[in-house]
């Protein structure tokens, strides 16, 4: 969908925008939208279900100004909403400021995500990423992008760790369990694990040196 095509969307058809492309399945596409910094996010098309409008819902709120807005029936199931850009560290803004709601479906959790703007579905390669470790820890990667005839930079969000700070029960479970481990692993092998998610890398990191496991962790597969 281009940003033309995403302008002439009346409110019917805007009410449901199915996240359609030549593959939606393709690990490389991504969703781009704007956070109230003004700034690009993007988040794998793959653990997205959805776009609907954040004006049409009718919410339950949570009155405790924290990143969980509330909860809302979304075609008859109610779905915790969070707010992108509070989970980001960003300004929040008024209601009226925010369009649409990402919903997010991936790992047995689904929850709407509330974003200023969607912009369109990009294509990112791995090659034009860069790991972002030293910085913000709700980033995954870095990387330049072409929006209309500018380039600029593109954050691409933690999908694991939105689960994780949105669902605070899973998080100390995985805690839990971890510490739990005590049986350590006799071997001269070296696991070597790759994956895209800092949160998911550290996690894999503490279970291996439980386990007592010789190991080296990377961000992808390629490395």
């Amino acid at each position: 969908m281009t940003i033309d095509e995403y302008d002439l969307l009346d409110d019917d058809e805007l009410d449901i925008v199915k996240l359609v492309s030549t593959n939606a399945n393709d690990a490389n596409q991504y969703l781009l939208f704007v956070g109230s910094d003004g700034q690009y996010y993007a988040k794998n098309v793959a653990k997205i279900e959805e776009l609907v409008q954040f004006k049409d819902l009718e919410i339950v709120r949570n009155n405790d100004h924290n990143l969980i807005i509330g909860t809302a029936d979304v075609r008859d199931e109610m779905l915790t909403l969070m707010n992108f850009d509070q989970w980001m560290g960003n300004k929040v803004l008024e209601d009226n400021e925010y369009e649409l709601v990402v919903i997010v479906s991936f790992g047995g959790y689904k929850f709407g995500m509330v974003v200023k703007s969607v912009e369109y579905i990009i294509t990112i390669e791995p090659d034009n990423m860069q790991d972002s470790s030293s910085g913000n820890s709700r980033a995954t990667f870095i990387s330049k992008i072409m929006v209309g005839q500018k380039e600029v930079m593109c954050t691409i969000v933690d999908s694991d760790k939105i689960i994780l700070d949105v669902f605070g029960d899973k998080k100390d479970k995985i805690a839990m369990d971890i510490e739990s481990i005590h049986n350590d692993i006799e071997s001269d092998k070296i696991v070597f694990f790759a994956d895209d998610s800092r949160l998911v890398r550290n996690l894999i990191d503490k279970t291996c040196s439980k386990l007592g496991l010789n190991h080296k962790i990377f961000y992808n597969g390629k490395k």
